[in-house]
């Protein structure tokens, strides 16, 4: 195949279908009415009002951004999820499954469910450890290494799409914005654990991250 038609075939493959797009706008239409709705209950209280509709556009983005991309990444033959584990094996490529559940800071059980889905695809595979006969450890196959510079393309042309309008300065401050408020959820959780099982892991702890990682698998 000519360079030209190649070239031609990986933008249009990169690119925003309009169906989606519209997607996205009623999704974010139908957000508007309910954060609406939320306004109109809590307009006593203006701190209140303002806090709930945060909260529903937290949620709103989350599931408007996990439709969207699950949509981007489904011509390749993978999930988001899925995706996540590929960007960090090629980062860290040997690595056990274990050594891969820490870093990604979820269940042995979830990760083990992505990587069996990836196996299956030709996406990676597991090897034995040549001195542990025990662990196996996962690689990326060749057909991983040949999509990752069109899932990055995707995922940044998603992400401008997104945050367009939003200038470097204002998204260094969202990140950290949302990395405090991650924190605070990790700490509630934990206390929380604390007072439901005192005998509980550290690892058993991580119930936000686990339970994030369950939605996004969904």
């Amino acid at each position: 195949m000519p360079i030209e038609k190649k070239a031609t075939r990986a933008k249009r493959s990169m690119r925003v279908s309009s169906a989606t797009v519209a997607k996205a706008r009623k999704s974010a239409k139908i957000a508007a009415q309910e954060q609406d709705f939320a306004g109109e209950k809590g307009r006593g209280d203006s701190g209140t009002h303002q806090d709930t509709r945060l909260g529903f556009l937290m949620h709103d983005i989350t599931r408007m951004r996990r439709a969207i991309l699950d949509q981007m990444m489904n011509k390749f033959g993978v999930t988001r999820a899925q995706w996540w584990v590929i960007a960090h094996l090629s980062r860290h490529d040997g690595m056990t499954q274990v050594q891969l559940a820490s870093i990604l800071d979820i269940g042995k059980a979830s990760l083990g469910s992505l990587v069996l889905h990836l196996e299956e695809g030709n996406f990676v595979e597991r090897r034995f450890d040549p001195i542990d006969k025990r662990a196996r450890r996962l690689y990326l196959t060749r057909k991983s290494r040949q999509l990752l510079d069109q899932l990055h393309s995707v995922e940044f042309e998603f992400n401008e799409l997104a945050l367009q309008g939003v200038d470097r300065q204002a998204r260094s401050q969202l990140l950290a914005l949302l990395t405090l408020i991650k924190a605070n959820l990790l700490r509630l959780t934990s206390i929380d654990g604390d007072n439901d099982n005192r005998h509980q892991t550290p690892a058993d702890r991580r119930g936000v991250s686990r339970s994030s990682m369950e939605a996004i698998e969904r």
